[in-house]
């Protein structure tokens, strides 16, 4: 008696638990009022974020609605916001490919307004996709990247994202040292930022970390602790999680009624909310449950939900449509890093060309000097015809890859056109030559005709 007490009481909290939340009353209220297009996109974005663990249907709906009016008074900053959501969303219900495309297109959209703070969100949510479909290392390669933007922006809340999602994905690699050391960060953390939502999932993580070095009384305390913090803010798809984890731990502990009933709580929660991914592992949990106890109908039950839901997840088109999508990304990405290769190719190119161009002007300004100063004029003809070959060769390389271009690489038409170019330098150097003799002579004559060289004249006579 006792005991159907308890499984009544349990299901009267975790299924009446879905009532809607004050912060969502408010935001509908402000939606009411006749407000500017560019705060109503900002309430509805708001709102959808709310729906997103609740009803991600719901949250779909309403941030597709915000991002239409935001493309219609062109406002750009919000759309990568929106579409954050409804990646959320999408992937909360289990359609990954979906949600992969929304968050590359927030991450495009991100990098060409430069938001930095934009783009280190949409690679930790990136990163979730991978973690979800078990590509764990490429996760943890966008969660670093996240991470690095974090810190170059000084972002304690995206700091925060990546040290949870690096936890949850080195608790899958099984590398439970570094699991423990970031999902601990992580709760030091947010406990100063007073982040309830992030406070609930680090203490969830270090749960999964304790079941995995199989101390089920520590793993279970924190998944205890966690789930208050899941249901103050309404984070239905985490609760339903920490339920199972805390199904499983019982079931560790040979209290089979007691993992029976969290099992049931938390197919309940995964159902009402449309949470595909735990109603795949809650119905998986509870076909294994009961072909355990020998009751075949139930197992038989639970394993078609778990087909069809697993189905869902992983089907062949959706499969395809992640790797081709995650195919084309890494393409991009490669693109992206020659692109930056090659404009620090060219920048550093352009540093030698301006140190070239200097070295030039200075080595014609000597010449210059050193004509006015020195009266042989084979030395001045020689640095003349070394300050023509510098210009003409500085010249060939600035001017190279135009005429490449313009003549699509003729080796005939290039070397005609070096050649005209070649040749109207050597008749300006000429002209220039024949400039700087007539100086030297003249100044040869004048110094000749000083006083002070007549003086000397008679003197010596």
């Amino acid at each position: 008696m006792k005991k159907i007490i308890l499984i009544f009481l349990l299901l009267s909290f975790y299924t009446n638990s879905n009532s809607q939340s004050p912060k969502i009353d408010s935001l509908k209220n402000l939606l009411k009022k006749n407000n500017p297009d560019s705060i109503h996109v900002k309430l509805l974005k708001n709102l959808s974020f709310e729906y997103v663990n609740y009803m991600p249907d719901s949250a779909i709906l309403i941030a597709q609605e915000g991002l239409a009016i935001a493309k219609r008074i062109d406002f750009r900053r919000a759309e990568p916001a929106l579409l954050n959501v409804m990646g959320l969303a999408y992937r909360t219900i289990g359609n990954y490919p979906k949600a992969l495309e929304i968050h590359l297109e927030a991450l495009k959209i991100n990098e060409r307004m430069k938001n930095m703070n934009g783009m280190s969100v949409a690679y930790n949510n990136i990163g979730i996709i991978y973690k979800k479909v078990g590509d764990f290392r490429k996760a943890l390669d966008c969660y670093f990247k996240a991470k690095k933007i974090a810190e170059d922006i000084n972002s304690q809340e995206d700091i925060l994202n990546n040290f949870i999602n690096i936890g949850s994905a080195y608790i899958y690699l099984n590398q439970l040292d570094s699991a423990r050391l970031f999902t601990q960060q992580a709760y030091e953390l947010a406990l100063k930022l007073k982040d309830d939502y992030r406070i609930s999932e680090a203490l969830n993580n270090l749960g999964d970390v304790f079941m995995k070095m199989n101390n089920s009384d520590i793993s279970l305390s924190f998944y205890k602790s966690a789930l208050p913090y899941y249901e103050k803010e309404k984070n239905y798809e985490g609760l339903a999680g920490c339920l199972l984890n805390m199904a499983k731990i019982f079931k560790i502990k040979n209290e089979s009624d007691s993992s029976l009933i969290y099992t049931m709580l938390s197919l309940i929660k995964a159902q009402k909310s449309g949470f595909t991914e735990q109603i795949f592992s809650t119905s998986e949990f509870l076909s294994q449950y009961y072909a355990e106890h020998n009751i075949i109908d139930s197992a038989f039950k639970y394993f078609k939900i778990a087909s069809v839901a697993k189905d869902s997840l992983f089907n062949k088109e959706r499969t395809e449509q992640l790797q081709n999508l995650s195919f084309n990304e890494r393409i991009r990405q490669q693109e992206i890093i020659a692109e930056k290769i090659e404009k620090e190719k060219e920048r550093k190119n352009n540093l030698q060309l301006i140190g070239i161009a200097l070295f030039i002007v200075i080595f014609i300004s000597f010449v210059l000097i050193f004509s006015r100063r020195k009266t042989n004029p084979k030395s001045i003809e020689i640095l003349g015809l070394v300050a023509l070959l510098l210009v003409f060769e500085f010249i060939s390389l600035l001017i190279d890859p135009y005429i490449g271009r313009l003549t699509h690489h003729s080796p005939i038409f290039m070397m005609l056109i070096l050649v005209s170019m070649a040749a109207v330098l050597g008749r300006l150097h000429h002209k220039i030559e024949e400039w700087i003799k007539k100086k030297v002579a003249n100044k040869i004559i004048k110094s000749r005709k000083h006083p002070s060289n007549l003086k000397k004249k008679r003197l010596s006579k």
